[in-house]
């Protein structure tokens, strides 16, 4: 149920999961960074839409579990949620209907191939960012600043994890021990996670690369990041890895969007409806990458994880 989108070619689309019950935050993010705000004159630039599940896990463990497992027998659309969330898409034109579950944590993995199938199906768009409901992004500064790149080149631009040691076992203290059981088991033989953008902090995709994604059929670990990160890893074609934590910066509060104005997504866990509104009125000073700038990067090498530094560096191409 998604009405404001054309065929014509954008240059950025950004893709954000939300869950059935988010209504309050995405009004939020339509105020503050989303189409509705100033930007909407840019459209033609950018194109932006919610992903949400058009059913909902029933089981009551769903929400305090995260090896629950949610098939179609225990989804469903409560009457009262199911009319909500389809007058606010019909009046807002920017929530997309997934076939998907929402409300349980391994069902996120195919909501979110789903969403990046949706915008290679249903969009042009040279580039995809993914932002969630709980960072600040400013769309328009990305596209400015992506507008210099190969969208033909498959590139990652993000706050790269990458090196860190695989445990032997899975840690019984952390909640989800039954998840790092299964990530070991399909990371056997590797000695270190392979680099993988930090959902958190936001990341942007050129288009052969959202097509990957949508195409991959192998090993899905339930960890998004993680999957990402393995997929990348057994890519047939080289994928080049950008370290940019200068742009995609994943910790700050309301004051960093305006200390931090070439920053293209900030403030993990920190935007509050009082900080999005804040920060939806900081100016930006994005400057346009070129491809020369990154080939004169240097090679990330074995740096330790987190990646802290600008640099490059590629996975795949096996």
């Amino acid at each position: 149920i998604f009405h404001k989108i054309n065929m014509h070619p954008m240059r950025v689309f950004l893709l954000t999961l939300s869950g059935r019950d988010d209504a309050a935050r995405r009004e939020l993010i339509r105020g503050s960074w989303g189409t509705r705000g100033s930007l909407v004159q840019e459209s033609s630039i950018f194109g932006h839409a919610f992903f949400v599940g058009n059913h909902t896990c029933l089981l009551p463990e769903a929400q305090q579990r995260y090896d629950v497992t949610c098939t179609a027998e225990y989804a469903g659309q409560p009457a009262g949620e199911q009319r909500v969330l389809m007058r606010e898409a019909h009046i807002h034109g920017d929530v997309v209907l997934l076939a998907a579950i929402d409300g349980y944590y391994r069902g996120l993995l195919q909501k979110f191939k789903l969403a990046f199938a949706w915008v290679v199906q249903h969009t042009q768009a040279q580039w995809v960012l993914k932002a969630d409901t709980d960072i600040f992004a400013r769309p328009l500064a990305t596209a400015h600043w992506a507008s210099a790149l190969d969208p033909t080149r498959m590139s990652v631009f993000g706050w790269l994890w990458g090196n860190s040691p695989i445990p032997m076992e899975p840690c019984r203290r952390c909640g989800k021990a039954d998840l790092q059981a299964q990530h070991l088991r399909m990371l056997r033989g590797l000695a270190r996670f392979p680099p993988f953008p930090v959902g958190s902090a936001g990341y942007l995709l050129s288009r052969p690369v959202a097509t990957f994604i949508v195409e991959h059929d192998g090993d899905e670990l339930p960890a998004t990041d993680l999957s990402l990160g393995l997929w990348f890893s057994r890519s047939r074609k080289p994928i080049r890895l950008v370290s940019a934590p200068n742009v995609f910066h994943k910790a700050g509060d309301g004051r960093t969007c305006f200390r931090k104005p070439k920053a293209l997504v900030c403030c993990h866990g920190s935007m509050g409806p009082r900080n999005l509104q804040r920060c939806g009125n900081s100016s930006w000073k994005a400057t346009s990458v070129s491809e020369t700038e990154l080939d004169a990067l240097p090679q990330c090498g074995n740096l330790p994880a987190p990646l802290h530094t600008v640099c490059i560096l590629a996975s795949g191409g096996a």
